[in-house]
């Protein structure tokens, strides 16, 4: 079974195809293995579910880390 985290309470900044302004918002991010299946306010967290604190901190899929 793949592994599953709620990245909660953060503040996500995404880019959206053919836009210059980046969208930011504060939403709950479900990830399942490698991949983001749910973007949304006050997701319940299911069993099994590793919950992370990410009050105060930013989402930003899709970004690299170009500091490595």
């Amino acid at each position: 079974m793949a592994s599953k985290y709620l990245l909660k309470g953060g503040t996500v900044a995404t880019c959206v195809q053919g836009s210059d302004a980046p969208q930011v918002y504060k939403a709950d991010v479900l990830v399942e293995g490698n991949t983001i299946t749910r973007i949304g306010q006050e997701i319940a967290p299911e069993a099994g579910v590793e919950v992370i604190d990410c009050e105060n901190k930013w989402i930003t899929p899709g970004f690299v880390d170009t500091h490595r």
